[in-house]
């Protein structure tokens, strides 16, 4: 903690890993990005990407939450379209069997 505290940038990305996955400490988010942020403004590449992919997990979470206090329903299309993107963001590509003939609604899901 100390070398951290000090600047060392290796330091400040084990301090935010630890935070991160509660190795030794409590486990906190912020006081991990907190450290991981130090470290990537000092060139870190591991800190950045940790960094960035926070900032992206944030802005999906926000749309998520965007899209679930629409003021109307939007139609089929533009639903399947949304539920692709969520899909593929959360949770990446298809997986399974495709639905049967007569699940259009399932299929449609899959295709997508």
């Amino acid at each position: 903690m100390k070398a951290a505290e000090q600047g060392h940038v290796d330091a400040q990305y084990n301090v935010g890993y630890c935070y991160e996955y509660g190795n030794g400490v409590r486990k906190n988010q912020d006081e991990a990005l907190k450290w991981f942020v130090q470290a990537a403004n000092k060139g870190h590449v591991g800190s950045q990407i940790f960094v960035k992919e926070n900032q992206l997990n944030a802005k999906f979470e926000k749309a998520d939450r965007d899209v679930q206090t629409l003021l109307s329903k939007p139609d089929n299309d533009t639903l399947l379209k949304l539920f692709a993107l969520f899909k593929q963001g959360s949770i990446g590509n298809v997986t399974g069997n495709r639905p049967g003939f007569l699940n259009v609604k399932g299929r449609a899901k899959f295709d997508a």
